[in-house]
């Protein structure tokens, strides 16, 4: 798309240098974590959140919605071409398909954050965690910190 070259913003008395591309792709992502959370809250019924992490039909079509649905036509709209479509699809399905199953969360927990007073000696006692408010916040967060980590994929595509 033409000749790409970065523009001076004065701050103060220091410039910076800022690169045409970082304010649209900080845009993308910001609208692309719009239709994150309506997918999240829309598509999903209560009986799918308390089910998919283990029950892999159910996480498949939770997750086959989220991509399909809630972001297929948007980055349609947005003028993705076919193979970066198809390519932020398997990204979106694929991930929160994994992120879904509670596992990354869990390793996260057991092994980086090593939640104090909480058990994490198997996938059962670390579902118990939401039986805590903090700890469901704790998930909760996490979780949709993963989601949103992998939308910036999507943004590199475009």
């Amino acid at each position: 798309s033409g000749n790409r070259t970065p523009t001076s913003q004065g701050y103060g008395r220091n410039e910076v240098e800022v690169h045409p591309e970082i304010p649209q792709a900080g845009s993308l992502f910001i609208l692309l974590a719009f239709f994150h959370v309506a997918a999240e809250l829309i598509l999903q019924t209560d009986k799918d959140v308390r089910e998919k992490a283990d029950c892999w039909k159910t996480n498949l079509a939770v997750s086959t919605l989220y991509a399909v649905v809630g972001f297929g036509p948007a980055l349609y709209m947005l003028g993705y071409s076919l193979p970066q479509w198809l390519a932020s699809i398997v990204i979106l399905l694929g991930s929160h398909f994994i992120i879904d199953t509670l596992e990354p969360t869990y390793l996260w927990a057991k092994y980086v954050r090593k939640v104090p007073g909480i058990r994490l000696d198997g996938r059962a006692a670390f579902k118990s965690m939401t039986d805590k408010p903090h700890g469901r916040l704790l998930l909760s967060g996490v979780d949709q910190f993963q989601h949103l980590s992998v939308l910036w994929a999507v943004v590199a595509l475009a």
